[in-house]
């Protein structure tokens, strides 16, 4: 059983994305992790980093779905018919 997720790298391997887009995750999105002591090591507790990737995946999906309900669906032309004697 993990008690802390220690250190930038092992955050964002966590996460799937880039050492270097951890500090504007917190600062931008939320993401319950801090720099800990003079030393600046990032910390998280794994509990609230998966409930925060689990809002976070609740609202992309909310948005995703309400997307799609508003992509104009292609109206049905119906073919001219071919004019008599052609």
């Amino acid at each position: 059983m993990t008690i802390l997720i220690i250190g930038k790298k092992n955050l964002a391997q966590a996460l799937g994305v880039g050492h270097n887009q951890i500090r504007a995750l917190v600062e931008n999105e939320g993401l319950p992790a801090w720099q800990d002591g003079g030393r600046k090591v990032w910390k998280a507790l794994p509990d609230e980093v998966a409930a925060w990737c689990k809002a976070r995946r609740r609202k992309n999906l909310r948005r995703a779905r309400q997307a799609a309900r508003r992509v104009p669906r292609p109206s049905r032309v119906r073919p001219e018919a071919a004019p008599d004697g052609a």
